[in-house]
C-alpha cells in the first residue's frame, strides 16, 4: 500500500505497476504525481499495452484500477516518459510528488541515488557519464538495477533529476541509464499537479517512439527495445518465451500462452538473409478447439493465425469425419524467390492421418496449399541441380497405400508454389473441386523394405549437398535403417549408399531399390 508520509530516505511515493494483457505482461515503477486524481508518472512503454488496446487490467501495487487516460504530454514524451491518470482515488494512502523548480545539472562524479519501492533501500552511486545528442541526454550511472526497475526516480539530494529508462551490462552487473527531466518536463507535471480535476480527450496517444541512444562505443536503448535471439518452449508446451539479443535492456524477455498447448515452434527471419524478427507458434487440439498457426512479431505481438475449418477434410466421408486439426511441424523457404519468407506448416489430424501442407506468406495468405492421406514426416526446400526453381522435398507415410498392416513411406518433391491439389491414390472426395485434383509432385518413390517385420525404414530428414563436386546440389535421404539414396533434380536415383546399421542388420544383402509410385501400386493389384 502507498504511505501518506514517505520514510525519511524516500523522496517520493512510487508503486509497482503491472499492466496485464490476455497473453503476455508488462510492469515497472510509477511515480506519485498527483493524489486527485490518482495520476502517475510511468516509462512510456509501461502503456504501449493500453494504446493498443491489449490491456485487461492495470494494478498498482496490487490494487486493480480501471479507466486510465493517458494524458498528452509532448515535452515529458520527448523524455520517454508518459503521465497515466485514473478516476479512481486513493487520498488517504499516497503522497504527491515534490517537485523541484527547476532541473539539476548533472555531471560526471556527482553523486545519485536511485528510489526503490518501500520495502527497500535506496541504492547509491556516482554519475559515470553523460552524455548528449541531437534527440535528448542520457546519464550512465554504476546503480545496479535489474528488469523491473524502469522508471524508478533518480535523486540529488532529495530531489527528482530524472527516471531510471534502461540498464548498460558490460561483463558485469547491469547498471542504470537514466534519462534526465528537462525544464519543459517538470513544467508540465507541475501544471498537471495543480489541477484538481484535469478534462482530457479519452484518445490514448496513437504511438510512441522506441528510443535508441548511441554514444561514444555502446548503445544505449529504450527499455522497450526488442531484438528477437531465441525462443524456448518448455515441454509441457504451455507459453513460449523469447530472449532479448540485446543487453542493454530492462526487457530481457517476453513470454505468450496460447489457447491450447504448443506443438511445434520456430523463430525465423521475415526476409531472406534477414534479422529473425518472427516467431512462429503451432498449437494442438484440445477440448474442442483446433490447432492453430500463429505468427507474433519480434515483441510477442500477435500478426495473425489460422486453424483448418471443421468440414474442410476431402477424406471425411458420410460414417467418419476428420475435424480437429493441429499444426503439427513448421518450415521456411522462398518458394517464389521474392526475397520474402513463405512458411510451410503441416497440419495433421489429431489421430496423425490425414494431414495438409499450407504455404502461407508472412502476411498470412494462403499461397498453396495439399492433402495428404498420412503422415508428412519432414520437408525441405532449396534449389538442386541445374535449375533455377527451388525445389520442396518431402517425406510422408501413405496410409492409402497400405495393404498390410503398415504404412509405406514415400518421398517426393515440388516445384516452388506448384503445390495443390491431393496426394495419388486420390482417395479424397468431399469437398472442394480444385481440393480434389491431382497433385503435382514431380516424382514420387516408395520405400521398400527387406524384411518390414524386423524394420521398416523412414526418411527423417534429407540433406541438399554437392556430393560430385560439381558446385551443384544433389538430394541425399538418409532412411533409418542405414540406407542413403542420392537424387538428382530429376528424381533419379544416382547412387545408394551403406551406413553400419544396415550391414550390421542385413549383412552380404544388397539394398532393396526404391520402387516409383504407380508401379508399386501395380504390384499391390497383382498380388
Amino acid at each position: 500500500m502507498f504511505r501518506r508520509k514517505a520514510s525519511p530516505d524516500k523522496a517520493l511515493s512510487v508503486a509497482r505497476m503491472t499492466i496485464l494483457a490476455a497473453d503476455c505482461q508488462d510492469s515497472g515503477i510509477g511515480i506519485v504525481i498527483a493524489r486527485r486524481p490518482f495520476t502517475l508518472l510511468v516509462p512510456s512503454h509501461l502503456i504501449e499495452l493500453i494504446n493498443d488496446g491489449q490491456s485487461q487490467s492495470i494494478s498498482v501495487n496490487g490494487i486493480v484500477y480501471e479507466d486510465a487516460k493517458v494524458l498528452p504530454t509532448p515535452a515529458l514524451q520527448r523524455d520517454h516518459l508518459s503521465v497515466l491518470q485514473f478516476r479512481k482515488q486513493r487520498s488517504r494512502e499516497l503522497a504527491s510528488a515534490h517537485l523541484p523548480r527547476r532541473n539539476v545539472d548533472l555531471r560526471p562524479g556527482q553523486s545519485i541515488s536511485l528510489q526503490h519501492l518501500e520495502s527497500r533501500p535506496n541504492s547509491t552511486g556516482t554519475i559515470i557519464d553523460v552524455r548528449e545528442r541531437g534527440d535528448g541526454r542520457s546519464v550512465i550511472t554504476d546503480i545496479e538495477v535489474a528488469a523491473g526497475d524502469s522508471g524508478s526516480p533518480l535523486l540529488v539530494s532529495g530531489q527528482l533529476v530524472a527516471v531510471c529508462q534502461g540498464m548498460i551490462q558490460s561483463g558485469g552487473p547491469a547498471t542504470a541509464v537514466a534519462v534526465p527531466l528537462s525544464q519543459d518536463s517538470f513544467l508540465e507535471l507541475r501544471k498537471l499537479r495543480r489541477r484538481y480535476r484535469t478534462t482530457v480527450s479519452s484518445a490514448l496517444i496513437s504511438s510512441l517512439l522506441a528510443v535508441v541512444l548511441s554514444f561514444a562505443g555502446f548503445a544505449i536503448y529504450s527499455a522497450n527495445s526488442f531484438t528477437l535471439e531465441a525462443i524456448d518452449v518448455p515441454e509441457d508446451g504451455g507459453m513460449v518465451t523469447a530472449t532479448n539479443a540485446q543487453t542493454l535492456t530492462l526487457k530481457p524477455s517476453w513470454s505468450r500462452t496460447f489457447d491450447t498447448p504448443i506443438r511445434s515452434s520456430l523463430a525465423l527471419a521475415s526476409t531472406v538473409d534477414g534479422a529473425l524478427d518472427r516467431v512462429a507458434i503451432g498449437t494442438l487440439c484440445h477440448e474442442g478447439i483446433n490447432g492453430a498457426i500463429c505468427l507474433l512479431d519480434s515483441k510477442g505481438d500477435s500478426l495473425w493465425s489460422y486453424s483448418i475449418p471443421d468440414g474442410e477434410c476431402i477424406y471425411s466421408t458420410e460414417t467418419e469425419s476428420y475435424n480437429g486439426f493441429l499444426a503439427d511441424r513448421i518450415y521456411t523457404g522462398d518458394l517464389d524467390q521474392d526475397g520474402r519468407t513463405e512458411l510451410l506448416v503441416v497440419f495433421v489430424h489429431d489421430h496423425f492421418y490425414p494431414c495438409k501442407l499450407i504455404v502461407f506468406s508472412m502476411a498470412g495468405e494462403i499461397l498453396a496449399e495439399f492433402w495428404h492421406p498420412g503422415y508428412i514426416r519432414t520437408i525441405v526446400t532449396g534449389k538442386v541441380g541445374s535449375s533455377d526453381d527451388v525445389f520442396v522435398i518431402v517425406s510422408a507415410s501413405n496410409n492409402a497405400l497400405k495393404h498390410t498392416y503398415w504404412n509405406p513411406q514415400t518421398l517426393f518433391a515440388f516445384r516452388g508454389l506448384d503445390i495443390s491439389g491431393q496426394a495419388p491414390p486420390y482417395t479424397g472426395s468431399s469437398g472442394r473441386l480444385d481440393a480434389l485434383e491431382p497433385s503435382h509432385e514431380l516424382w514420387t518413390w516408395v520405400i521398400v523394405n527387406i524384411d518390414p517385420e524386423t524394420m521398416r525404414a523412414k526418411c527423417a530428414d534429407f540433406n541438399l549437398v554437392d556430393l560430385d563436386g560439381d558446385g551443384l546440389n544433389e538430394i541425399q535421404a538418409p532412411l533409418s535403417d542405414g540406407r542413403f539414396y542420392n537424387f538428382n533434380e530429376y528424381g533419379d536415383v544416382i547412387g545408394t549408399q551403406l551406413g553400419d546399421r544396415f550391414v550390421q542388420s542385413f549383412p552380404d544383402t544388397p539394398p532393396p531399390p526404391l520402387v516409383e509410385l504407380w508401379e508399386y501400386l501395380d504390384r499391390i493389384d497383382a498380388t
